[in-house]
């Protein structure tokens, strides 16, 4: 699907972070140029600075998805890599979203098993709204897991 990123955070600007809003578009950097140039306003110069920003940009944008692709490669190390057991529940359904191996072979499903199962599955059904409960309290960063 094509997509398009808005920057929402500026390290230069003094943010902790650079950070990227994308989500699905039919805008692209050609009809960004097409609008542009159709408003008869554009000048020289203006079409100058508008190409060094969209090369910024791509620089940027690749440079952005570069340190993602590391991040979730280190990301997937340590979860398929710990000996301790890590699921991932979705807070709306309840249903495992991810279950490194250590988890699945405590409860001796495969991966995809423990895709089709929701908390109450794997739990009594007297724990399960304490348990949502306490999804919700880390989610939101009011509780911290104890370590």
């Amino acid at each position: 699907d094509s997509c398009w990123a808005d920057q929402t955070a500026f390290i230069a600007r003094g943010d902790l972070y650079d950070e990227f809003v994308v989500k699905p578009s039919t805008r692209s950097i050609e009809m960004e140029m097409e609008n542009l140039l159709a408003t008869d306003e554009a000048t020289r110069a203006d079409m100058a600075v508008a190409m060094r920003k969209l090369e910024t940009e791509i620089s940027e944008r690749m440079l952005a998805e570069e340190k993602l692709r590391e991040s979730e490669q280190r990301y997937r190390a340590i979860f398929e890599g710990a000996v301790e057991g890590i699921l991932i529940a979705r807070l709306d359904t309840l249903r495992f979203a991810y279950a490194n191996p250590a988890v699945c072979n405590m409860f001796g499903y495969t991966q995809d098993e423990m895709a089709e199962l929701e908390v109450n599955d794997i739990h009594p059904s007297d724990a399960v709204t304490s348990i949502s409960d306490e999804f919700k309290e880390q989610s939101e960063s009011v509780k911290q897991i104890a370590a």
